[in-house]
């Protein structure tokens, strides 16, 4: 429904192009099937200085050995997955998921192939073992700090059970719980800081390694970035454990506050708009690409600024991002085979101001797939010309604006010639009462 006449002639252009990208990721999947386990943790050695682990191995694995693993899996955990995925869809269809960004992760990628049921070598690469990770149930235990509220509960109740069905985590919990992400626990400190540490994996050493090491991005960031307006105040950062321990940020991310909240001001909103611009500045000039810019990345304070947050799956100085935003905040032409672009991050704040000013996400009466191909024929929202900075947003989509700088400065320019125009028939309607 949202092709048009004039694209025919073009169809035979599309179609070598989606050859080309169909034997890109083909040569991709090999590579990876080919990689070394360099990533592989070695429990032993961690094992020395960190609570978590007994005799070398995790106590919430209920000590049992990590099966190891040697596919390509980066990022998703899925707690509620169910066992194996039946159904008939072709593997060309996971192939092209993965390359138009269907899906988020490479887990995803692979839990999609799964899905497949195909006899083809891809087979080699999904192994039960790859997807394990789609299978967890993780389980929650109270930790010492919970003993002084519940000084009655017996010990047990603060223990990992000796037996342990398949497929389920225990972890001692640090903290009230906040929420989970992918590759990490997020938990409130009795000193009411947060801390964020990574999901253990025992079914999946490497994938566990890769939570681990998107903990170690997320440190990178916080000190390249340094003591910044528009990045949570970093309080300590534990490289055995790879913990986060950062200021509260008390009134939670962008999308539930607006959600939650009935009335905005427009001065508020404009004011989120030109800080989203500028925390993503921030991170441009320090050479790191978000890859994950969406309204629940964004944190707010006690005063209503916002904040930057959840770099884990960040590029830094090019490196692979192990993150993407969803649908509505991708360009056209993204997939996972190529490098992630500053530009890609400019697209994804063109929505992110779609949604502070308008309230609501891109075309939200679409699903997924209507919304990316409305974005691949350069279809956008009409409503966005009604928008003072509606011209920004556009620019942004449309890659007119190639850096977040050039965005700020569109923004400011924006917002100050409209408080003048507003302030000049403020005056104007004053002298007509005479």
């Amino acid at each position: 429904m949202f092709y048009s006449l004039r694209q025919l002639p073009y169809i035979s252009s599309i179609w070598q192009f989606a050859f080309q990208q169909y034997k890109s990721l083909w040569n991709l999947i090999w590579k990876l099937a080919a990689r070394p386990n360099a990533g592989f943790v070695d429990l032993e050695a961690r094992a020395g200085n960190n609570p978590g682990y007994t005799n070398g191995t995790p106590k919430a694995y209920g000590g049992k050995k990590p099966i190891t693993s040697k596919g390509p899996n980066h990022g998703s955990i899925n707690e509620t997955a169910t066992t194996t995925a039946t159904a008939t869809t072709t593997t060309t269809a996971a192939t092209t998921d993965f390359e138009t960004g269907n899906v988020t992760t490479r887990t995803d990628y692979l839990e999609k192939l799964q899905e497949t049921g195909t006899e083809s070598k891809l087979e080699e690469i999904v192994t039960e073992e790859n997807l394990k990770s789609g299978q967890l149930k993780y389980i929650a235990v109270p930790g010492a700090w919970e003993r002084e509220a519940h000084p009655d509960w017996p010990d047990s109740k603060f223990e990992i059970p000796k037996e342990v069905p398949a497929g389920v985590v225990y972890y001692i919990t640090r903290g009230e719980h906040i929420s989970h992400g992918p590759t990490s626990h997020v938990e409130r400190l009795k000193t009411g800081n947060i801390i964020k540490y990574p999901r253990p994996n025992p079914y999946d050493a490497r994938e566990e390694e890769l939570n681990f090491r998107d903990m170690r991005t997320e440190a990178e960031v916080y000190n390249r970035v340094g003591d910044s307006p528009y990045v949570p105040k970093l309080i300590d950062w534990d490289s055995t454990s790879c913990s986060l321990t950062l200021e509260c940020l008390p009134k939670g991310d962008l999308a539930s506050y607006m959600r939650g909240t009935d009335s905005i001001p427009k001065e508020t909103r404009q004011r989120w708009t030109l800080q989203a611009a500028a925390a993503l500045d921030c991170l441009h000039a320090a050479d790191i690409i978000h890859c994950d810019v969406c309204p629940r990345n964004f944190l707010l304070d006690e005063a209503l600024n916002i904040v930057i947050s959840d770099f884990a799956g960040s590029s830094i100085d090019g490196s692979e991002a192990t993150m993407a935003a969803g649908p509505r905040y991708l360009p056209p032409g993204w997939n996972w085979v190529r490098r992630s672009q500053k530009s890609d991050d400019v697209f994804s704040l063109g929505s992110v101001i779609y949604f502070i000013m308008m309230g609501r996400e891109v075309f939200s009466q679409l699903t997924d797939n209507e919304v990316q191909q409305c974005f691949q024929e350069g279809i956008f929202p009409d409503d966005v010309s009604r928008l003072v900075c509606g011209s920004v947003i556009l620019a942004c989509w449309e890659g007119r604006l190639r850096s977040a700088n050039d965005v700020v400065a569109s923004l400011s320019a924006l917002y100050s010639r409209a408080a003048e125009i507003e302030e000049e028939e403020e005056i104007a309607g004053q002298w007509s009462m005479y």
